[in-house]
């Protein structure tokens, strides 16, 4: 991104202290009942221009592609490429 800076926020809570003492990845995640959220924030502007998005569902991402704008100015979309899923791939069950 040229001017932002996308943050996505997955539905998720990670524990770090349990991995001290062994425990597996997915023993330290709990999922959060919200939905995902995407923040958006303009490099040149102060927190007061932050602005956020609700995905409308729960999504997970393992990896992040890329992000860039498409377009020029106001009329800019910005573009989020990522493997996505609407499953916890870090769930136990999954790994």
């Amino acid at each position: 991104l040229r001017r932002a800076v996308l943050l996505p926020l997955q539905p998720l809570s990670v524990d770090m202290r349990p991995a001290l003492f062994g425990t597996p990845l997915q023993g330290l995640m709990r999922e959060l009942s919200v939905n995902t959220t995407f923040v958006v924030l303009p490099l040149a502007g102060g927190g007061t221009s932050l602005r956020t998005f609700n995905a409308g569902g729960r999504y997970f991402f393992t990896h992040v592609i890329n992000t860039y704008e498409e377009g020029e100015g106001d009329a800019a979309t910005l573009v989020f490429d990522a493997c996505v899923s609407h499953l916890n791939p870090f769930h136990s069950t999954a790994i």
